[in-house]
């Protein structure tokens, strides 16, 4: 260990000034490191604290003292419980360290950050070693990453090499004097910290979650109002809370840098008579209107702020068609228009098709009709211009036969020394639809065949390599629009390679280049059970390695593309904030579910007894007629939600681009093997998670994007009492509750692998009730996937459960009585609310009660801000949706002073307040039962 402690010493002495560093150091040369380190953390904090206070320089932070700890021996979850930082905010302080520490740093994928993170910690760990070897020979990024942490790592050691002599005598005099200075100063902000906090008792210790840091967002719009986005981080869907105005035109460009889009609607013929500019949260820049003496379409971003305008003449009366050609083409223009400052520049007198802008804004792809109407129009010319301010376009070279259309639009190579076209083959009749070649036209004027032609094939050039070394391609079947073939060409050497086949295709494809890699963004179609049904869309995202595709995640719906089928891709790095706060239904509920749709959007609740509907929460307007559904399940990019009709078949009802909410029967892996569903689940990622009942009485688990679901698990009749429940933890984790015949739940965590594996593991078993079956269960998982809330219950009565899943050892008994509706986390994950009887209770994840009241029989429950719930609870024989508000801390004296006023912080959300409140105003505080074990805890309570 001594080598340690003077590597820890060493490094401190670097980031601090050598007394603080040695102050720091003090307790690791007294005791062995792992258990010196809680006092080091302290005197860090200390020192972190009145070094910034007192103005000293200092090369450090939190993460990178936390890095020094782990580099000199101590593991991650020893850190993790000396600090109180959650293990995920800690991994994610580690990796942001290294990145720091090193000048070409890859962040790992997210199944592999945890091993990537912990690899010091895996040199002695055989099974960890392996599970890593066999994650680096699939995943590139952490193969990278893994490299640069061992360079940081490499580099932070480097700096124990300096390590001084040590201390004089005097020196050491005036360390012991300093020591004992700051021995005073950290008792007083610790007692200082003592009285701010609230009391909390020795229950689990809790890190408070941080701000997130800047991400890696993916933005998908679409010709509606609204969008989603996808963290390529965390492979989760995650709702966009800003929308588009609603006279925003369905047709859109994105400006290069993603900041801006260009919105407007066609008007006849095809022209806009207006165009907006907005940015990516829906506000509106500005606002062109065009008069009817010209028609003006926008064609494409030129640079940030510049766009690219067709300007064409209109048709004047009784003009034969003759002389109005002529005057198209001497009168049209193409005009570069800025939008910061409204200036127009006219760059060419001639009728343009389309125009494309290379990557520097100096270069120009146009596209001109041979013959504007006629069999000739089919065949378009290809032009190379180099255009420069106040000078004439100078046209640079030239390619005949380009058929034209949005999916395939020729592409600059990003070193602006080639232009990738995809054309009609020389001498092929000017006939529609035809067999395309791909092509490599130069500056010089020559042209080369990348791809050639095949019978029967189109070929679409789709993106190139930030490196212009690669270039992606698909092969379509002639008059085949559902079916493709993604292809790989090195355009180096002339290699082409299949990387996926796609069938069921509902339009254009879209392809993006970021640092993580290649992403690949389609829309597809589900087919309906019933040959005559309806089909559904759903948009998918791939990543595109060096093996193939592997499908990101899926969200119902066409998103991604405008009306055009013009792709509406953006990488994002932080979402806009939206602080409108949800207005409930302006009609009345009955008893039922009640679920907000993730982002606030929308809310689904009982119109009527075993009838949903769905209301928009920004104004409270009923939106659906009442659907004979169940058990519903919001899509986490809050605009679709899964459901189970009377039958028990799975039902999707996703918004279409007209605003129709439209339930639609959806085929879900083997119809014949799952004839009817129990329960379903949504991942981040929008995997689907289903429980069915089949034929012999047997529970089969499925899971899939839909339609393609697989049985994973399968429980025979004899082993269940009862139904199990299912919750995502994060995405590839599913957690499942088994109540089993000996009267037990055991709470099992399934976790996928790569190219259908899976395995399960045993998290915990509870035993609510000594000797007794389970009736029901329910499950609540807070936003982190940390925390569990598990629901209980058998012959009126309900027990409540709060499992830490880091320590799932440390279970906590949290309540128990008659039996209630509602389980719900907090949005930050702080708090939990839930129901028994007619007691309301809202509790931290210490199992500290900070809010209790009484309702009658409440029917549901649903956090709809911080501090906010919306509470469903009966009054009479009416049901009434209430608003509580929770106090703005959650110290106990602040909850004891304002249970006086609980009452008038419950307010009808649906009528005027009734003379008599149903809520009591009553706050207690109970004592949570905290065991080693959690059978000792079920125990207890059997006892009882």
């Amino acid at each position: 260990m001594s080598g340690e402690r003077v590597s820890l010493r060493a490094i401190l002495e670097y980031l601090f000034s050598p007394g603080w560093a040695r102050w720091i150091a003090t307790p690791a040369l007294q005791e062995p490191l792992e258990r010196a380190v809680p006092a080091v953390w302290q005197r860090t904090l200390v020192a972190l604290a009145l070094t910034r206070l007192l103005g000293r320089p200092t090369r450090t932070d939190m993460a990178t003292v936390l890095l020094a700890l782990h580099v000199s021996g101590v593991p991650i979850d020893r850190l993790a419980s000396a600090t109180g930082i959650e293990p995920d905010r800690l991994l994610r302080l580690v990796q942001a360290a290294r990145a720091r520490l090193t000048d070409a740093w890859r962040s790992p994928c997210p199944d592999g950050r945890e091993l990537v993170v912990r690899w010091r910690e895996l040199e002695h760990d055989r099974d960890g070693r392996r599970r890593l070897a066999l994650h680096l020979q699939q995943c590139v990024p952490c193969r990278a990453a893994l490299a640069a942490s061992r360079a940081a790592d490499t580099r932070l050691l480097a700096w124990a090499a300096l390590h001084p002599a040590p201390p004089s005598a005097t020196k050491r005099h005036r360390l012991r004097r300093f020591a004992a200075v700051s021995a005073v100063v950290l008792a007083l902000v610790a007692a200082l910290w003592r009285a701010i906090l609230p009391d909390t008792g020795t229950s689990v210790p809790i890190a408070e979650p941080s701000a997130s840091n800047a991400r890696t967002l993916l933005w998908l719009g679409s010709a509606g109002p609204y969008s989603v986005a996808f963290d390529l981080d965390t492979h989760a869907w995650i709702p966009f809370p800003t929308r588009f105005p609603a006279d925003a035109g369905a047709f859109r460009l994105v400006s290069p840098d993603g900041r801006l889009v260009a919105t407007w609607t066609p008007d006849p013929p095809r022209e806009p008579r207006w165009l907006d500019v907005l940015q990516v949260d829906g506000q509106r820049l500005a606002r062109w209107r065009w008069d009817s003496t010209t028609l003006r379409r926008p064609l494409a971003w030129l640079d940030a702020t510049t766009l690219l305008v067709r300007e064409i003449p209109t048709r004047l009366p009784y003009e034969r068609e003759a002389e109005y050609l002529e005057r198209l083409q001497r009168t049209s223009r193409l005009l570069a228009l800025d939008v910061s400052t409204r200036r127009e520049t006219t760059l060419l007198h001639e009728l343009v098709t389309d125009a494309i802008p290379g990557p520097d804004a100096g270069t120009l792809a146009v596209i001109t009709a041979m013959e504007p109407f006629g069999p000739g129009a089919t065949s378009r010319t290809v032009e190379w211009l180099v255009i420069a301010p106040g000078s004439v376009p100078h046209r640079v070279a030239r390619i005949d036969g380009y058929v034209g259309g949005i999916g395939d639009r020729p592409l600059w190579l990003p070193d602006r020394s080639s232009l990738v076209v995809s054309r009609r083959p020389p001498a092929a009749p000017p006939s529609l639809p035809t067999p395309t070649e791909l092509v490599l036209v130069r500056p010089d004027g020559t042209v080369r065949i990348v791809v050639p032609h095949q019978p029967g094939i189109a070929v679409r050039p789709l993106t190139v390599a930030p490196d212009a070394r690669t270039l992606l391609y698909l092969t379509v079947p002639l008059g085949q629009h559902e079916r493709a073939a993604l292809w790989e060409l090195s355009l180096v050497t002339g290699d082409r390679r299949p990387r996926i086949r796609l069938d069921r295709l509902s339009g254009p494809l879209a392809a993006l280049w970021t640092d993580s890699g290649a992403y690949l963004v389609l829309v597809r179609y589900i087919p309906g059970k019933e040959p005559a049904s309806s089909s559904i869309e759903v948009t998918e995202l791939y990543r595109l390695d060096r093996v193939g595709a592997s499908l990101l995640g899926s969200v119902p719906g066409r998103w991604g593309f405008d009306a055009w089928g013009q792709p509406l891709l953006a990488p994002l790095t932080s979402l806009p904030s939206s602080t409108s706060a949800p207005l409930p239904p302006n009609d009345p509920l009955a008893a039922g579910p009640l679920a907000l749709a993730p982002g606030g959007q929308w809310i689904l609740g009982a119109s009527a007894p075993g009838r949903l509907a769905l209301w928009e929460t920004r104004t409270g307007t009923r939106l659906t007629s009442a659907w004979s559904l169940q058990h519903p399940t919001w899509h986490p990019a809050g605009m679709a939600f899964y459901a189970l009709d009377t039958e028990g078949h799975l039902r999707l009802v996703a918004r279409s681009l007209d605003g129709i909410w439209q339930p639609e029967p959806l085929a879900f892996g083997d119809g014949h093997a799952a004839e009817t569903f129990l329960v379903s689940a949504v991942g981040p990622d929008g995997r689907l998670a289903a429980l069915s009942r089949a034929s012999d009485g047997s529970s089969v688990l499925w899971i899939g994007f839909p339609p393609e679901g697989i049985p994973l698990r399968r429980w025979p009749a004899d082993e269940l009492v009862g139904t199990p429940c299912l919750v995502w933890r994060t995405v590839g984790h599913l957690l499942i509750a088994i109540p089993t015949p000996e009267g037990r739940l055991a709470l099992e965590e399934l976790t996928l692998g790569q190219e259908g594996t899976w395995r399960t593991e045993l998290v915990t078993r509870l035993r609510p009730f000594r000797g007794q079956s389970l009736e029901r269960c329910e499950l609540a998982i807070d936003p982190a996937g940390h925390w569990l809330a598990v629901r209980a219950g058998r012959d009126g009565t309900d027990t409540i459960h709060l499992v830490p899943l880091e320590t799932p050892g440390e279970t906590l008994l949290l309540d128990s009585g008659p039996t209630g509706a509602g389980l719900a986390w907090s949005p930050d994950g702080s708090r939990l609310a839930y129901s028994l009887g007619t007691k309301l209770a809202v509790s931290d994840r210490r199992g500290q009660e900070l809010l209790q009241t009484t309702m009658g029989t409440p029917s549901a429950l649903v956090w709809v801000q911080q501090r906010a719930l919306w509470v469903l609870g009966r009054d009479g024989s009416d049901w009434r949706l209430r608003e509580l508000a929770l106090p703005a801390t959650s110290s106990s004296s602040t909850v004891r002073a304002a249970s006086s006023r609980a009452s008038s912080r419950l307010r009808d959300a649906t009528i005027t307040s009734s003379s008599g409140s149903i809520f009591g105003s009553t706050v207690g505080r109970r004592m949570a039962t905290r065991a080693l074990g959690s059978d000792a805890v079920q125990g207890q309570l059997g006892a009882r």
